[in-house]
């Protein structure tokens, strides 16, 4: 089974460890860094996370894709801002995750190309709706299998 590696990012405060609580099946953590597995329509995907590094290098060389957390309370930082242009410049697929929209109706001026999702990362659902848009930026036709194979395992479990 292929299996996506995801990198939660973000200051801290911003929502990282609820979100890996909320969606994963399983966590531990690791010192500073926490990881947990997750199973979203048929995709493994093991995802860890930090708070933004001393600098960029230190981000793992070996991950598919990023869900960077913004604090919609605080704003966009300067650091949030140096951590979307370093992905984009080397191409890493991301989603901006505006984080905390149930505690304000801020809108977030986010200067990136990738998608920005309004979340809180309290609600499974949530979480889950941004990692699709995450996977889907990786590797469509594989998303667009995994449903349709999920579906249709649906399907046949629902008629016996």
């Amino acid at each position: 089974m292929d299996v996506k590696r995801i990198a939660l990012i973000g200051g801290a405060g911003s929502g990282k460890t609820t979100a890996l609580e909320n969606f994963c099946q399983s966590m531990m953590q690791k010192g500073k860094r926490e990881q947990g597995t997750a199973f979203i329509n048929g995709q493994k995907i093991c995802c860890w996370s930090s708070s933004y590094p001393k600098t960029f290098t230190q981000l793992p060389v070996n991950m598919d894709g990023a869900l960077v957390f913004l604090d919609s309370t605080k704003g966009v930082t300067e650091d949030d801002t140096k951590l979307m242009n370093y992905l984009e410049k080397r191409n890493i697929p991301h989603v901006i995750l505006a984080n905390k929209q149930d505690l304000t109706n801020r809108k977030l001026e986010v200067h990136s190309h990738a998608p920005t999702v309004p979340t809180v990362a309290m609600k499974t659902a949530c979480m889950v709706g941004a990692v699709e848009t995450l996977l889907k930026i990786i590797s469509p036709y594989q998303y667009h299998q995994n449903k349709c194979a999920l579906e249709v395992v649906t399907i046949k479990s629902s008629v016996n």
